[in-house]
């Protein structure tokens, strides 16, 4: 499988990958630390999997999948915010953002 791991922090993009050659030994990764680098990465190369933070500094993780959407409709897109110092203010644009998405939106404390 080839993923395309999307966060602003190199330890999360790194933690990412550790998680999933357990269960993917053969897996391959190709990271954006940014959302403008995305649709550039999405129109040259084929991924099984995205995964994207959807709060990054600059353009939002949120906007940029609605252009990857439109670019790639059937590509499988798993969403995530982490946040410990508020409530989860994207839950409903992420349930807005396609038909089939699921959003978590359970509270975390520190």
């Amino acid at each position: 499988m080839k993923f395309l791991l999307i966060d602003d922090h190199q330890i999360i993009r790194e933690g990412l990958k550790q998680i999933l050659l357990i269960h993917f030994p053969a897996a391959v990764f190709d990271e954006s630390s940014n959302a403008e680098d995305v649709v550039n990465k999405i129109t040259a190369s084929e991924y099984d999997m995205v995964i994207c933070d959807v709060s990054m500094p600059g353009r939002s993780g949120l906007d940029v999948l609605k252009q990857v959407k439109e670019i790639r409709p059937h590509l499988p897109v798993l969403k995530f915010c982490r946040t410990t110092w508020r409530k989860f203010e994207t839950a409903d644009p992420i349930k807005e953002n396609g038909r089939n998405d699921q959003a978590a939106t359970k509270r975390v404390n520190a």
